[in-house]
């Protein structure tokens, strides 16, 4: 767990979280409720399907940080300067005007709300015909 949170490099995060799978499903094997064993081989499969998307992901964010300084990096600090091009500015987001895989570019509407609903449009007004 040290390694996840003294990372600076995205794909050193990424191999050290995997790492965690492991004791992990040892954890729930031994000490877990009903159906341990179920339990345990179906988080690590969950975990290893979603860390391809994840990866997935890595190699999206490689490319457009070499196209952008022309130099290959996954390191945090170096893409936290990058201007990510807007990949969900369909209207799902209000005002934003940016998603990038380390910052959130949104204006004060969706800030002020729980992230659960960040997908959603902001809330009508008191006074408007929401009900019509």
């Amino acid at each position: 767990m040290y390694g996840v949170f003294l990372s600076f490099d995205v794909l050193l995060l990424f191999v050290f979280y995997e790492l965690t799978i492991i004791p992990k499903y040892f954890l729930i094997a031994r000490w877990g409720s009903t159906r341990k064993e179920y339990g345990a081989m179906k988080l690590a499969l969950y975990s290893f399907v979603g860390s391809h998307l994840v990866l997935i992901g890595l190699v999206a964010t490689w490319v457009v940080a070499r196209a952008q300084t022309g130099h290959a990096t996954l390191n945090l600090q170096l893409l936290s300067q990058i201007n990510f091009p807007p990949v969900f500015n369909t209207g799902s987001f209000p005002s934003c005007s940016s998603v990038s895989p380390f910052s959130l570019a949104c204006g004060p509407s969706t800030l002020g709300r729980p992230p659960a609903m960040w997908l959603r449009p902001p809330p009508a007004p008191c006074c408007s015909p929401a009900w019509s």
